[in-house]
């Protein structure tokens, strides 16, 4: 019988990773995480925005509800002008509606502005009311609200009498 012998022909080396493949390793590593950070920067952009627009509505519904009080103390105040600006008066304990531009401005942190202004006009016993809330967003970009309402002088309102009931 006839012996076979097998002669290794390819001499295989373990060296380790070579240059190419560890440039690719780092590439693809920065790659995935500047899309991370992307992606954080996004949600923090979305988060800020989101939450200056809920201070936003809440600043404007709050001015509805003020002329909704000074409407109920005395609705012949409410005269038909653009760009009220609306202060708690703590003395009296009530809403004051005033043309003073410093009324107009609500600091609500260190670095964030709003400004909101009361609309009114209308015809006779009914008022359209304006609430417009706006702010900074980016170097040249406000954002801005606008809920709208409409008032009655409900304390004019008269009753028609019920008839009398026939004997």
């Amino acid at each position: 019988m006839k012996s076979i012998q097998f002669t290794k022909k390819y001499k295989i080396t373990n060296r380790g990773f070579g240059v190419l493949e560890v440039l690719f390793a780092i590439a693809f590593f920065t790659i995935g995480m500047m899309g991370v950070a992307i992606f954080m920067i996004d949600i923090l952009d979305t988060s800020e925005n989101s939450y200056n627009l809920n201070q936003a509505v809440l600043l404007a519904e709050e001015g509805l509800e003020a002329v909704k009080s000074i409407r109920d103390i005395d609705f012949a105040s409410l005269s038909d002008v653009n760009d009220y600006g609306i202060y708690f008066d703590e003395l009296n304990s009530q809403w004051v509606l005033s043309n003073n531009e410093q009324h107009k401005n609500i600091q609500i942190s260190d670095s964030k502005t709003f400004t909101r202004t009361i609309s009114i006009s209308g015809i006779g016993d009914i008022k359209q009311i304006q609430s417009k809330v706006t702010w900074p967003k980016r170097v040249g970009q406000n954002g801005e609200t606008i809920l709208t309402t409409y008032l009655s002088n409900w304390k004019m309102v008269q009753e028609e009498p019920t008839p009398e009931p026939e004997p």
